[in-house]
């Protein structure tokens, strides 16, 4: 006569042993999935496809950029855009960027299509910094000159107000 002790054992280990089945056989069919296709990252394009071709135009209003992407792909989509700002900041799949002063910067984006081809177009974008305003609490001078030039009213002068006006730089010539 079997004992209770082991027919709880068989039964818990019928329901082990169909569980660690199943997860042996998902396990199986991922690693078979995987050695199939292969990481997608690792995967290069095919020899009939063509490349995308990146293309870029770029607006800029003082230090503050955005991009307009114009990339196409002949035979595919394009799934991937990274701009590289060239200022040092981490590249970004948004299109605008504010520069934190004016200089000559390199632009890179960088395309990538549904198989796997790219492609990286650089452009360079001048920027200049914003004219600073005029201070809004202007020095005031104050000075007293004679009202006419009659000799009795030579020693009476009553005070003047005088404003600097803020001089806007010359614009450099091209």
């Amino acid at each position: 006569m079997d004992n209770p002790t082991r027919k709880q054992f068989r039964s818990r280990a019928r329901v082990l042993g169909r569980f660690l089945l199943r997860r042996a056989v998902a396990f199986a069919g991922l690693a078979l999935a995987l050695i199939y296709c292969g990481e997608p990252s690792s995967q290069s394009p095919s020899a009939s496809d063509a490349p995308p071709k990146a293309q870029f135009t770029s607006s800029c209003t003082e230090l503050d950029c955005s991009f307009t992407d114009g990339s196409t792909d002949p035979d595919g989509t394009i799934v991937s855009r990274m701009w590289d700002y060239g200022d040092g900041s981490s590249p970004s799949d948004v299109a605008s960027h504010i520069y934190a002063a004016g200089g000559t910067y390199s632009i890179t984006l960088t395309v990538t299509d549904n198989a796997g081809a790219r492609d990286a177009l650089t452009q360079e974008v001048a920027l200049s910094a914003p004219v600073p305003p005029p201070p809004s609490n202007a020095p005031t001078a104050t000075a007293r000159f004679p009202a006419t030039l009659g000799t009795s009213e030579m020693a009476r002068a009553r005070p003047l107000s005088v404003r600097p006006i803020p001089m806007l730089p010359e614009e450099p010539t091209r």
